[in-house]
């Protein structure tokens, strides 16, 4: 709440956007910090998807400043930059990248965890496209960290059990 209250994404991205600022490592690296932490906590990734608005505009701030395509397999993941002085290698497509990453997954366990699943036509319509999804991301290495990091987060794991046959001894 205090981060809304305070409009902390906004002022990301203000400075994302000030070039005199955006020259100096300090400013970028603080940023990059900051972001890296709210990805690391259910909180956080919550505080991160309740402004889709203004986290667009960091995220594509932040991928618009590499005029090169680099392959999803050159990038690390979340817990390749959560080790102690690791983070000062994450440029910016990196992060704008992991953002992209983990936020689609917690919106694809939203889109999950609400979807009716009384009949076959509700699993088919609403949950298969997610589950699908979940797993296409799992086939580079940036969005199979992201998927299995999301997933263990508080409950999420959880949302999944509906989905799966229990098998026991016959």
């Amino acid at each position: 709440r205090m981060c809304q209250a305070r409009r902390l994404l906004e002022g990301l991205l203000v400075l994302l956007n000030a070039p005199s600022l955006m020259d100096t490592i300090n400013v970028f690296s603080g940023i990059r910090d900051m972001i890296l932490q709210l990805l690391s906590s259910q909180n956080g990734l919550m505080l991160l998807s309740s402004n889709p608005p203004v986290i667009n505009a960091i995220i594509r701030t932040l991928i618009q400043s590499v005029d090169n395509e680099v392959p999803l397999d050159a990038l690390h993941p979340l817990t390749s930059f959560q080790q102690q002085d690791s983070g000062d290698t994450c440029s910016p497509l990196n992060l704008g990248m992991l953002m992209i990453h983990h936020l689609q997954v917690l919106q694809l366990l939203d889109t999950l965890r609400h979807a009716p699943k009384q009949t076959m036509t509700d699993l088919e319509s609403e949950c298969l496209p997610a589950l699908h999804a979940l797993f296409s991301m799992t086939l580079v290495p940036i969005g199979n960290c992201a998927v299995s990091h999301v997933l263990s987060l508080d409950n999420n794991l959880t949302i999944l059990l509906p989905f799966m046959e229990p098998r026991g001894y016959k």
